[in-house]
């Protein structure tokens, strides 16, 4: 116990500032972090904004934060925002592949972003969406399809060269997959799902 010296505001001070201290050395468990518990109690309180403004706070310390992007691809989903749904659903899939209910919650956002948009392609994010869709059904030609226009009209967007190294992983053509990937990458850094691609891609290109 510190001993008390001076006056008893200087010894409080002192108290706080080192609880404070040991309080930011201890690390803290996914499930501990401050916004996600808060996320957590807005979303159990059906104040869904909220929720997922906290989720993604987050989620800005803790990228793998998988509890928090799960939550906020599921509010996303309930709200019927399902391309929105799809892309945070997709990277808690990349993080674990068997996570809760969310590869039933992907496969629904899929289907529903294919019943609802599949008229509107040229937004990158359901043509991104829809050639998802394309590869889990097995159908590589349209996967490639949407890849192209993708890639050729919208270069910038990071799912395009995800797909395309996808695509040449599937084609067993590993040199194409990773320089299609090491794009993805360099446009989307913080993405589960392409730093999950790029892993596979180096392991099976070294080994």
């Amino acid at each position: 116990m510190l001993p008390m010296q001076g006056s008893p505001i200087i010894f409080l001070k002192a108290v706080l500032w080192s609880a404070l201290l040991w309080l930011f050395s201890c690390p803290l468990s996914a499930q501990d972090d401050p916004s996600y518990l808060l996320g957590l109690r807005y979303f159990q309180a059906a104040q869904y904004p909220q929720a997922v403004e906290h989720f993604k706070r987050a989620l800005q310390l803790n990228p793998d934060h998988i509890d928090a992007r799960y939550s906020i691809g599921k509010i996303y989903f309930m709200q019927e925002k399902y391309l929105s749904s799809y892309r945070y659903l997709r990277d808690s899939l990349a993080i674990d592949p068997g996570y809760k209910d969310a590869p039933s919650l992907f496969e629904q956002s899929l289907e529903r972003i294919y019943t609802r948009f599949s008229d509107t392609l040229s937004d990158p994010q359901v043509v991104g969406a829809i050639t998802t869709r394309s590869f889990r059904k097995g159908d590589l030609i349209a996967a490639r399809r949407g890849i192209e226009y993708l890639v050729k009209k919208h270069p910038r967007f990071a799912v395009g060269w995800d797909h395309l190294g996808e695509y040449y992983l599937r084609q067993k053509n590993l040199e194409k997959a990773m320089t299609a990937m090491k794009k993805a990458l360099a446009l989307d850094p913080s993405s589960p799902t392409i730093f999950h691609h790029y892993e596979k891609i180096y392991f099976l290109k070294n080994h």
